[in-house]
């Protein structure tokens, strides 16, 4: 049904939808009084690192684990308007796991065990994001594997457990550069064909990199750049 409300709220409105990283309780509960107050969708975008389940001692905002963390919102948010996502799931996308220096085959198992949570959390929006590896620059043929790996789990307990949750998908780490055409347009294709060879329904959020990254306050990307850069979009367009 969510893919339906927000499908209505984008044709109608001609607008776009706000993720909202839970950086603090206090940024929790404004999103909260906002969506209910003014009737409409907003996302908290949890990332491993802030919100991570409880078998892994939970993350750094208000030290929550992922199940605290659902209970907390939906009990606050009597018109149901909050949509709990999960930001960059994936292997070696919690602390722990790059301190431990632990294995691809631990780091996926431990990613599942995160996604499992989410979903039986109540999470509705699942990011799957395999692009970090501790050891190497992985091969974009690599990263495709780990991803349909997490794709196929993730629709598997969802399907088990009668939940309804949209995908995201991302194969890149935030570089602040931008993606060549070729490049998205061959991972897309990949994933098409995995989704329909399988019949997995296909994501609905696909991350690219745009010449934007924030660090702090301000954008450190390529896209304020007043400058041609080499293999990237021309500040122009």
């Amino acid at each position: 049904m969510i893919k339906e409300e927000f499908g209505k709220i984008l044709s109608s409105k001609c607008c776009t939808l706000l993720g909202v990283g839970p950086m603090s309780i206090n940024c929790v509960d404004a999103v909260i009084e906002l969506g209910n107050e003014n009737n409409i969708p907003l996302m908290l975008i949890a990332s491993r690192r802030q919100i991570d389940s409880e078998y892994f001692g939970g993350g750094y905002v208000n030290n929550w684990t992922t199940e605290k963390f659902a209970k907390y919102v939906y009990k606050k948010d009597i018109n149901n308007k909050v949509v709990l996502c999960r930001d960059h799931g994936g292997p070696w996308q919690n602390n722990q796991e790059v301190v431990n220096k632990i294995s691809l085959k631990e780091a996926m198992v431990s990613a599942k065990k995160s996604f499992e949570s989410d979903i039986s959390s109540g999470f509705k929006i699942i990011h799957i994001d395999p692009s970090i590896d501790i050891f190497e620059q992985p091969k974009l043929s690599n990263v495709l594997d780990r991803l349909f790996e997490l794709y196929a789990y993730c629709f598997e307990v969802a399907k088990n457990q009668n939940r309804e949750i949209l995908f995201e998908i991302g194969t890149e780490e935030q570089s602040g550069s931008t993606n060549t055409q070729e490049e998205l347009e061959y991972t897309l294709s990949e994933v098409y064909k995995f989704c329909k060879k399988n019949k997995f329904p296909y994501p609905s959020f696909v991350v690219i990199q745009s010449g934007t990254r924030v660090m702090e306050t301000r954008n450190i990307g390529s896209f304020e750049s007043p400058f041609r850069i080499e293999n990237e979009l021309p500040p122009e367009i």
